[in-house]
Formats: structure tokens, sequence, C-alpha cells
């Protein structure tokens, strides 16, 4: 069994070739590790099981007073992933009342039994015929020749569970330990016996160790008998020898029970711990007995004296600490023929997760949104899916309580499929039934101008500040002013000295994937030509002022009076100029076209109005003259506002 188990006294006997390989001899047998290997079936057989209520004597498969309570239905019975049994069946009963109990064991719904004082060839020899080598036995069994080995049989149910390896190994010689104490005064070589097996539901290896340890080794306190320091000796080597082999297979990463007769009362060494004792060093290698998990119950597996109840404890079915098994119920039979009271106890096998399902996939921006119906755990909480897309192979994982996840960083030119699966702390599962097919959209920014001149105005300013924003936060700009790029900032732009022409500024968004708008926001405005880019006829006098359109003003009252200039293609026309009491009129000519006749009359002097003159529905060339039309009235006129685009 490797160099763990050095120095301690054993015989290899009665060991089968495996299908995992060889056996290789040296007095020992050297298994060939062998790691979990979860597969991938789903363990439908998980039973979550509820609290036991042992002190009212029902046990979670059924009660437990007496034959009758055997009763169950045998399918329910066999629904338990692993049940483990352990019973000593004493040497004085008779074969056929010895094969009676293990047969009533046997329908008690278990699927592997551990049996001690199993010495009779005979009696070895019946649980063969009733429940191994007949037509409809339901189980196989590891049973070694020899009065000292075959003690400690073990059977297990032909239909759950493939044999691997099965051995023993001797931990104590045949010694003398006087007359006095309990049993006899020589007592036999001691044994461990063990089968390798494979859980067929869920693929699980496990390790089953059944044990017979020496009696009257605990005093009345719980603490070691001292008066019989002989069977103490042999007691320290069993333990040595069972936590050696306990280890070597703990190795392997398969789970490990153990069974037996310790003839320690759990209830006193729970406490005390010993370093002697199992509780002390079993623990050491990480193996507990279902009563730490699932509570002691009332009554004991030993019977008293003229059949009284005895609550000791010194039955133990447990296992060692591994993320696939939990202890799930345990039941003390009564109602047998031996001193002693089987042991039952369930256990849940945990495997990988099962494949998530329902898996659907809804297009995002350059991403997708993948929901799944929560796949199921096998007995191990799901603590994270993995989602992959197709094509590319890409994943994101989130944690085992999501049910969606955003797949970020794909793109608009390709159409995706996600498959999903789940990982627990067995491992991780298949993968689902892929997704629906999806295509990720590009959602562009959108650019909106917030604030500047009013699109398509007279802006009598040389100077314009435009204020934007983006739909996409984040964004960046650029801008354009009457086609040239202009540096503009994050949120607006300011231009100054601008030409007396019409403007067009554009601005479009970037968001933070690199996108741009298709369609930036424009604004259109004209800056109007001020009176000095007009041609004067005589009567007009040029004047600068506070609070007029660039500081200057032309001023006539003479009619006839003419100001003019030559425009291309103009689509729309204003005068700036100044209204105010007792002023005059004029009249706006294209050519020889009288457009508009304007009064500038008001109640109060107001400077830099802009008068609608003319909108042309296509693109206009000529003469643009201003004649004044009053007699002796003033006239002033600021400029002339000519837009060349609509």
């Amino acid at each position: 069994m490797g160099s763990k188990l050095a120095g301690i006294p054993r015989v290899a006997l009665n060991y089968a070739a495996t299908r995992r390989g060889d056996i290789e001899w040296e007095g020992v047998l050297m298994l060939r590790s062998r790691r979990l290997a979860v597969l991938g079936s789903v363990c439908s057989l998980l039973i979550t099981g509820a609290a036991p209520a042992f002190a009212a004597g029902l046990g979670p498969l059924g009660p437990s007073a007496g034959p009758a309570a055997l009763a169950v239905p045998t399918e329910e019975l066999r629904a338990a992933p692993v049940v483990i049994a352990t019973y000593n069946v004493r040497h004085g009963l008779s074969d056929d009342v010895a094969v009676s109990d293990i047969e009533r064991l046997a329908d008690a719904g278990v699927g592997v039994i551990a049996l001690q004082e199993m010495g009779s060839w005979d009696r070895r020899q019946a649980v063969r015929q009733q429940l191994v080598d007949c037509d409809l036995c339901e189980f196989n069994t590891f049973m070694p020749t020899g009065a000292g080995p075959g003690e400690l049989p073990i059977l297990y149910r032909s239909a759950n569970f493939d044999l691997l390896s099965k051995g023993m190994l001797k931990v104590s010689d045949a010694t003398y330990v006087g007359p006095s104490g309990a049993g006899p005064s020589t007592i036999a070589p001691k044994y461990l016996t063990y089968v390798q097996l494979n859980h067929r539901a869920t693929g699980q290896d496990m390790y089953v160790i059944n044990s017979h340890a020496v009696a009257s080794v605990q005093a009345a306190d719980g603490g070691p008998n001292y008066e019989h320091p002989e069977r103490l000796q042999l007691y320290r080597q069993h333990m040595d020898g069972l936590k050696a082999m306990i280890a070597e297979f703990k190795a392997t990463g398969a789970a490990v029970f153990t069974t037996g007769d310790f003839n320690v009362n759990y209830r006193r060494d729970s406490v005390l711990r010993p370093q002697l004792f199992p509780y002390f060093n079993m623990s050491q290698v990480g193996v507990f007995a279902s009563y730490k998990f699932l509570g002691m119950p009332a009554d004991g597996t030993h019977v008293g004296k003229s059949g009284t109840n005895d609550s000791r404890l010194i039955d133990y079915v447990s296992s060692v600490n591994h993320a696939a098994v939990a202890a799930k119920a345990q039941t003390i039979l009564t109602g047998y023929s031996s001193d002693h009271r089987p042991v039952r106890v369930r256990y849940a096998i945990a495997t990988i997760p099962g494949a998530p399902t329902n898996v659907y996939a809804e297009p995002r921006e350059r991403s997708a949104v993948v929901s799944w119906a929560p796949a199921p755990d096998n007995g191990s909480a799901v603590t994270a899916y993995t989602v992959t897309a197709a094509p590319g192979g890409a994943e994101t994982t989130v944690a085992g309580d999501a049910t969606s996840a955003t797949f970020a960083g794909l793109t608009s030119d390709n159409s995706y499929t996600f498959t999903v699966r789940a990982t627990n702390s067995l491992g991780t599962g298949p993968d689902s039934v892929a997704s629906n097919l999806v295509t990720p959209f590009v959602v562009l920014p959108q650019t909106t101008i917030t604030t500047g001149p009013a699109n398509g105005t007279f802006v009598t300013s040389t100077r314009a500040t435009v204020g934007y924003s983006s739909s996409e936060p984040g964004s960046s700009f650029a801008c354009t002013l009457d086609g040239v790029e202009r540096a503009c900032g994050s949120s607006s732009v300011s231009m100054s000295s601008l030409a007396q022409t019409t403007h067009l500024f554009s601005v479009g968004a970037r968001d933070g994937d690199g996108d741009v708008d298709a369609s930036p926001a424009t604004r259109r405005w004209t800056v109007p030509m001020d009176n000095t880019a007009l041609t004067h006829s005589s009567g007009w006098s040029r004047e600068t002022g506070a609070g007029y359109y660039l500081g200057t003003y032309s001023e006539t009252t003479k009619r006839y009076a003419e100001l003019s200039t030559h425009v291309s293609e103009v689509r729309k026309l204003a005068l700036v100029t100044t209204t105010g009491p007792g002023h005059g009129a004029v009249k706006v000519y294209l050519g020889s076209t009288l457009l508009k006749r304007l009064f500038l009359d008001s109640s109060a002097l107001t400077k830099r109005q802009v008068l609608p003159v003319a909108r042309f529905s296509t693109a206009m060339t000529g003469n643009v003259r201003v004649v004044v039309r009053s007699v002796g009235k003033t006239v002033r006129v600021e400029g002339l506002g000519v837009a060349t685009r609509p």
C-alpha cells in the first residue's frame, strides 16, 4: 500500500486484478492511483433528506422499532445514492440466524454491508449462497478465505457498484493478553479489509474499509483502560494501520468510508478525545463518524444484558471530508439477533453540475445578454457559470447564483450563438445546448446642438458660441465651420472674427467605442454686411455710435438716396436698421423688382433692428438697392443681411 504503511505488521492476501490496472505483489498491495473522475452523467438519485428524528425512534428511511419496521418499499430505499451499513453479527449466533439477520439488513435498502465476527467458514458460505451466488442474488462480495481475515467480509449491491480493487491489511499479530478482560485471553490477528468501488450512478470512486478493533480498551470515564496495557498496544497498532490506509486511499482523490466495531463509545470519545482512540486518530486524516454530522441517537449500537438498552455507540460508519460526499440520514436498526445493532447511513454523492437549460440570447450594442435556467447542481452548489461565444470561443464567467450575463466585445459583422456550462466544487459540467443566433448591432451617437445662434437667422455679431451634447456619455466631438475643421471643446466652442456672410457650423460626436455620428448636427446663421460694405449715393453720411451694428451706421433725410451692392446666389435678404419716432421709409429692390417697402417709424429709438425683406425659393443674383421713399425724415441703415443658404 506504499511507504505510508511501512513498519505496520501486515500480510497481503487474496488480491484480485482490477479493471484499473495490474496488481503488483511485494508482500503488500500497490494500487495504481486513480484520480477522482466524476463523469458527466446526472446524479438523478440524489436525495436531500430531512432532519433526522432519531429520538422519536423514527429513522429517515422508515421506522426503527423492530423487524416489521423494515418493510420499506425496495425501490424507494434504493433511490438513496449510497447507503452503507455496519453489523457485528456475533460469534454465538447460529449460522441460520446470522444469515437471516444479514438478509434482513440487505432488504433494508443497504447498498454496502460491512460485517464483523464472520469467522465461521460455514456462516460465510451460507451468506454467499443466499446473497451472492444465487441466480437472483443482488450482491457481490469481498469475502477472504481463512479464519482470521474471513471475519470482515464486505458486500456491495451489484447493480449499483463496479469493483475496482479489493484487499486487506494485517494491523496486529495474535497476542496473549492474560486471563482477565473481555473476550478470549489470546486475541487473534486483526485485519482491515477494503473494497474500491465505482458508483455507477455518479461515476464516483470510493473505498470502504471494514474494521473490528480490540475490545475492553475504554475505561468507565471514557479514557483508555490502563488495566489492559497489552490491549491498548494492539489498539494503537490498529489505529496506526487504519490511518495509514485512509491516507493512502484519500490521496487518490476517491471518497473514503470506514465501518466497523471500534469498541470505543463515541459519546465519551467525542468529548474527551484521547490520542489513542478513534475520534482523535481519524480526525487526523479527516474522517468523522456519521454521529458528528447527523447527531447522536438516543439508542446505542450495543444491546445491554438481558436485552436492555445500551446507549453506547461503538459501531461506526464514517466518511472522509470530500467535496462529493454529504451525510444525509442515519438509523440504528433494532430487532436483530446480535448483541450489536446495525448502523445504516445514507450519503448523497455529488457530481459535477448538469448542463444549464433554456439558454437564450438577446442582441445588444457590440454585445449580447445571455440568460439561462440554473443547472442541476447534483449535490454541490454551483459556484460559477461560464458563457462561451461561437464563433471565436471567447468566454465570460459570472457567479454561481447568476442566471444571465452580458457578453461584451462582439462585432456587428458576425452572428453568434452561446453555450453555458456550470462549475461546482467537483469540477465543470457539460456545455448547454447552443442558444439562438443573434447579431449584435451598433448604436451610433446622436449629436444635439443645445445653444447658439438660431438656425437660419441673421445674427448681428461677428462672435458666436455653440453648445452641444451627445446621446452617448463620454463622447468626444469633431467640429467644422464652413467646411474647415475647427478645434472644439467637450461641450461647446466659441468663435470670433466671423466673416460677414452665411456660416455653416457642424459638430459630430464620437463615442467610447469609436462610433461616429453619421449625421452630425448643423447650425446655419448669417452675419450681415455692415453699412461700410454698401455703395452710397449722394446724400448719405457715415456715422459711428455705441449700440449700432459694429459701431457704425449710414444716415440720410434725402428722398431717393440709395445704398446698393451686388449679390450672388442669395436666398434671403434682411435690412439691419434703426427705427425711431418720425423715421422715414425705404423700398428694397433686386434689380428692378420691388421686394418690400419698410416703414422705420416707431415709438422709441431702437438700434440693430433686423427687418426681413425677402425669401427666395431659388438662388437669385443681381443688384440689391435700398431706396429712400420718405421726404425730410431720418433714415438710418446699419447693414444688409444676405443669406446665401436657405
